[in-house]
């Protein structure tokens, strides 16, 4: 960006409005930059919320909502979420993919879950 930006400079000068526009633009950046970054790499929870748990979505109004439940990592690199609901009676919810930046899409990780999934139109 130096080089394209120098023979910008050296012919036409450089003013304080376009110092203070150039100014405002990094800060833009800078500002912004962390929310880019959580939006396209979410973290698990983020990730549970958008895709299964989130308001809309297919277990919204089931006890596997984050506030319901208790939720644990387990697997190689605790890449299985492991969603307890407080309800005893109400069986495990296992998903594969869990992981800090993810891109593949949350799966049901055993029979059961999938089951669960199926029964809550995920």
């Amino acid at each position: 960006m130096y080089f394209a930006a120098r023979p910008l400079i050296a012919r036409y000068g450089l003013r304080v409005w376009q110092c203070a526009l150039i100014g405002l633009m990094l800060a833009a950046v800078g500002w912004a930059g962390p929310k880019v970054a959580a939006y396209v790499w979410p973290s698990v929870h983020d990730r549970y919320e958008r895709e299964l748990g989130g308001v809309g979505q297919c277990l919204y109004y089931s006890p596997y909502r984050l506030d319901r439940a208790v939720t644990t990592f387990e697997g190689a690199g605790h890449s299985q979420m492991v969603i307890r609901p407080l309800e005893k009676s109400t069986p495990t919810l296992r998903l594969n993919n869990a992981r800090d930046g993810g891109m593949r899409a949350l799966v049901a990780g055993d029979e059961q879950s999938r089951q669960i999934l199926a029964a809550h139109g995920c």
